[in-house]
């Protein structure tokens, strides 16, 4: 192989790993860059994903360029020990098996887990590697054995970049954001609330209703039990308001159970009944935060905060908390407000204040400017593919496509 990656050559064939089973938000943005890559004409994309998921169901891709992973998140994390080692060794069976069978030019790991496994498969094998770090967790040790055997990492905020500076392998770290697959002058248009609500509480569809919208992973470090600790001022300060909590419980067993009772008792106030929704996880975008008049994010930690930019599309106010992702955004000059996330009194005077106006055309037009400079998939994406072809480069030096 002497020449990819050009309109005038054979594509870069990239084989995608990604072991989550829903449509959460990172998932999300892989199937876009798939899609971004796709009509680029210059990757050829595959994708390898646990069977029967949502990613395989939804992928923009023939079906033979959809394969069955045999690696999930969700069932990884509730295995014994043994259990995790015998997954994690039939995943490194199949990608070995793989790389004969597809002969990818690169392998581009959409999940810490996929991350995991493809490291591993590269003491048996050389092949170029990237791999996308979307948390702030930090795993020191794991990611430290894989970072020896990756190429380069996506890092999606300087927030994550960070827990790497202090590495010997921080040079192989690249920042480059998630984007959306917008175009800003033709936005998709949001099916009305009596539409989107039809199943819920019958206040929701009321559009005299206020509705607080927290979209994402229900776990300690999005921040929900911050937000029902201060249901109480929220929801007797505004009127006809309720708060919603789109998501469903993310992480091991024990967290999701922990979690899910600390939040079930700071619900169960009697005040709180009929103005606290979980409504479990819904393809958020746009529909749902079209119809929400604020978009609350209360994380410990955020990577990025792709959903701001989502909020940001369908003209919504949006309030999150100092956690890393959203702090860069806003030093970008993102049209967001920010609140340390222990504030509670800060918080609840910022939802009372944004809850009393509206957003103007001319905010709307704010957002919509943030988000052709910085929040779009022509620049992640376009950034991305330039990484596919550096990491090539020392591959194929001899390439003049991948320079």
């Amino acid at each position: 192989m002497v020449s990819i990656g050009t309109d005038s050559h054979s594509p870069i064939r990239v084989l995608y790993l990604e072991t989550g089973d829903q449509l959460y938000g990172g998932q999300r943005c892989l199937l876009e860059l798939v899609e971004f890559m796709e009509d680029s004409g210059r990757v050829e994309c595959w994708l390898a994903c646990p069977p029967n998921s949502a990613p395989a169901k939804n992928a923009p891709l023939p079906g033979e360029r959809i394969l069955p992973f045999p690696l999930n998140t969700n069932q990884f994390a509730e295995a014994d020990p043994f259990k995790k080692l015998i997954l994690l060794a039939r995943a490194v069976a199949w990608l070995y098996r793989a790389l004969t069978d597809i002969e990818p030019h690169l392998i581009h790991a959409n999940t810490f887990l996929a991350w995991q496994a493809a490291a591993l498969t590269k003491i048996f094998r050389t092949f170029p590697l990237i791999a996308h770090k979307r948390d702030l967790t930090k795993r020191r040790v794991i990611t430290h054995i894989t970072l020896i055997l990756t190429d380069a990492v996506i890092s999606i905020s300087p927030a994550i970049t960070k827990l790497f500076l202090k590495s010997l392998h921080h040079k192989k770290i690249f920042t480059i954001h998630d984007g959306l697959p917008l175009t800003t002058d033709r936005l998709p248009e949001a099916k009305p609330r009596s539409v989107v609500f039809a199943g819920d509480h019958p206040s929701l569809s009321d559009p005299q209703s206020k509705l607080i919208g927290v979209v994402g992973n229900l776990h300690h470090l999005k921040g929900q039990d911050l937000v029902l600790q201060s249901a109480p001022e929220i929801l007797s300060q505004v009127r006809d308001s309720h708060i919603l909590f789109i998501g469903d419980y993310y992480g091991s067993p024990r967290e999701r159970t922990r979690f899910r009772r600390r939040l079930e008792e700071l619900a169960s106030q009697p005040q709180l009944a009929e103005r606290i929704h979980f409504l479990g996880f819904r393809e958020a975008f746009p529909d749902y935060i079209a119809n929400l008049d604020l978009l609350l994010i209360p994380s410990r930690e955020e990577g990025l905060g792709r959903v701001i930019f989502e909020g940001l599309a369908c003209g919504r106010s949006v309030l999150a908390s100092r956690s890393g992702g959203p702090e860069y955004l806003a030093s970008k000059g993102c049209p967001i407000t920010l609140f340390n996330f222990d504030d509670r009194e800060r918080m609840v005077k910022a939802i009372v204040e944004i809850l009393q106006t509206k957003p103007t055309k001319a905010e709307r037009k704010r957002y919509l400017r943030f988000l052709e400079e910085y929040g779009l998939i022509s620049y992640s994406g376009g950034r991305t593919l330039e990484l596919y072809r550096q990491v090539l480069s020392k591959y194929h030096p001899e390439s003049p496509s991948v320079v």
